[in-house]
């Protein structure tokens, strides 16, 4: 037969070993829940598959020492020397009475006693040698492939127990994926690396502009010293017409990279909001859940509590059982009048029925008939009586199943509501997409701009070439103007370089984006199987314990 882990594996699709979500521990622990669980609603008739005697020497009054393990006692026997006895069961502060020779209680060796107290069992009269059947809870492996002191019709369920367990500490772990969290963190880097750059971009460009004004200044000195009506003059108002243009675009540029900053702000609000929902989810639905679990088990321990009064009540009530004081006592006491006013020479032979009938006393006859009937009537009464004590009980087993799997559903609910975050965290994680998209798009137009201004910076080192050689006594003033333009490029090169870094990182930042959307869906998908078995596994669990329970009321 296969062992439970791979039954469980089975039910569930799921690959466990030592490091997995649930790891063999966990579903040992597990298994071993529900075998208890089990046992503690089991019917009457099948708790002898479950038990195990145990022996003691019984003690007199105040110095039990027997411990129990489970508190569920079946039956106590001592013996008398030559055989075993079964012990009727008392109440602790009964066991006075038992012990004393001169009260009526008084316990003998053929009509011992038991009782419990404290966790302590103890039988009377003290000294002899005691038995006692007690239904233990067996520790149940992830490699075992039965349950040795079981009833195996009830085994199966063991496995779906397991198999619930197991799906939701994988929902559990569901709602944290540390790939998801780590690439959030990525993209939080890169945009924050992104805001360095825009602000070195703004630093170069200042300084470029620093330099084309120094240039500016060079070239209106060296007009004042030519000739306004020259070719040279032609060449310096050219040169500072192509710089002032180079200063317009500069500013034009700044003003974009400003842009892509506010854009990156925005983009890394709406990862950040994704980052919260996703966190809202894993807090809302676990503490919710861990309720509903608290819930859930008080429910399970009332069905527990309302099964053993099946012992209490029916089978271990002296007053409902075992005594002349009993219902099936007085059915059959009823039974036994009725048969003796008939034909059991009852008040004579002459007067039962059958007597009076062969003296032709048709009188007697009748009364003793009608006498029959009244008590065949108190016996049916009686025997109505012990039967809705069972009904009652099965009923309230059934109603705390029922709260039991009301908890199911809240737990089923908060999860899903765990889910709807996650939607809304992938919702907002495709708004901080766009966002970088928009950036790029931002960088670009400033990288043109930037461009266009070394064009125009080209065309202006042109005129003062041509400065240059038409004035070598003002050359000077010329390689100052060249100096401080190629600065100027210097600059304007260095910030479109940082512009083309900046392309990069929202191209791995957006790279790190669709990760997460391909990550979440992924765990959506196995999210939903997952939450559709668990709740038809425990479906099938909850309909095996009704079967168990309606089996033993049939």
């Amino acid at each position: 037969m296969a062992t439970f882990e791979a039954q469980v594996e089975g039910l569930t699709s799921l690959s466990i070993d030592g490091s997995s979500a649930p790891t063999q521990t966990e579903l040992t622990q597990f298994l071993t829940d529900g075998a208890k669980e089990i046992i503690n609603i089991l019917p009457p008739n099948l708790l002898d598959w479950c038990a195990a005697q145990q022996t003691f020497t019984s003690v007199m009054p105040g110095s039990e020492a027997e411990t129990m393990n489970t508190g569920k006692i079946l039956r106590v026997y001592r013996n008398d020397g030559d055989f075993d006895r079964v012990c009727r069961r008392i109440r602790a502060d009964e066991k006075g009475y038992a012990n004393d020779p001169d009260e009526m209680g008084y316990a003998s060796f053929t009509d011992p006693v038991f009782y419990t107290e404290n966790n302590k069992l103890n039988a009377l009269p003290q000294g002899g040698s005691c038995k006692y059947d007690e239904v233990q809870y067996p520790s149940v492996a992830y490699g075992d492939s039965a349950i040795s002191v079981f009833p195996d019709e009830a085994e199966y369920l063991v496995s779906l127990y397991g198999a619930v367990k197991s799906l939701q500490n994988v929902l559990g772990d569901k709602s944290s994926n540390s790939a998801i969290t780590t690439a959030l963190a990525a993209i939080k880097a890169e945009l924050d690396e992104t805001q360095a750059v825009c602000d070195k971009i703004d630093a170069d460009l200042v300084l470029a502009k620093a330099e084309v004004v120094l240039a500016k200044a060079e070239a209106a000195e060296l007009a004042t010293q030519t000739d306004n009506s020259s070719t040279f003059n032609t060449a310096l108002a050219a040169i500072a017409t192509e710089l002032n243009k180079v200063d317009e675009i500069i500013v034009e540029a700044s003003t974009e990279f400003d842009k892509v900053d506010n854009v990156i702000v925005e983009g890394s609000v709406e990862l950040d909001k994704s980052t919260a929902l996703l966190d809202l989810g894993e807090t809302d639905s676990e503490a919710q859940v861990n309720t509903a679990l608290v819930l859930l088990l008080a429910a399970v321990a009332q069905a527990e509590t309302a099964a053993d009064e099946f012992d209490n009540t029916v089978f271990g009530d002296e007053d409902t059982f075992l005594t002349a004081s009993s219902q099936l006592t007085r059915v059959k006491a009823a039974v036994d009048n009725a048969e003796d006013v008939i034909n059991s020479d009852q008040p004579s032979s002459t007067t039962d029925a059958y007597g009076a009938l062969a003296a032709e006393d048709t009188e007697i006859v009748t009364s003793a008939l009608s006498i029959a009937a009244s008590e065949i009537s108190r016996a049916q009464a009686h025997l109505s009586e012990w039967t809705a004590i069972g009904d009652m009980r099965v009923k309230e087993v059934n109603v705390a199943l029922s709260e039991a799997d009301g908890q199911v559903k809240v737990i089923q609910a908060h999860i899903s509501q765990a889910s709807a975050k996650r939607a809304e965290s992938q919702s907002r994680l495709s708004a901080g997409n766009a966002y970088l998209q928009e950036a790029t798009s931002i960088v670009s137009q400033g990288n043109a701009y930037i461009a266009e201004a070394q064009a125009y910076i080209s065309q202006a080192q042109g005129y003062a070439s041509e400065v240059s050689s038409r004035a070598g006594f003002s050359s000077a003033k010329s390689q100052a103007i060249q100096g401080h333009i190629s600065t100027a490029q210097t600059y304007v090169s260095t910030a479109q370089g940082f512009g083309s870094e900046i392309q990069s990182k929202t191209a791995i930042a957006q790279s790190y984006g669709a990760e997460i959307q391909s990550r979440l869906a992924v765990d959506s998908a196995h999210y939903g199987w997952y939450e559709k078995q668990q709740a038809k596994l425990q479906a099938d669990y909850e309909g095996g314990i009704q079967k168990l329970l309606s089996g033993y009321k049939g």
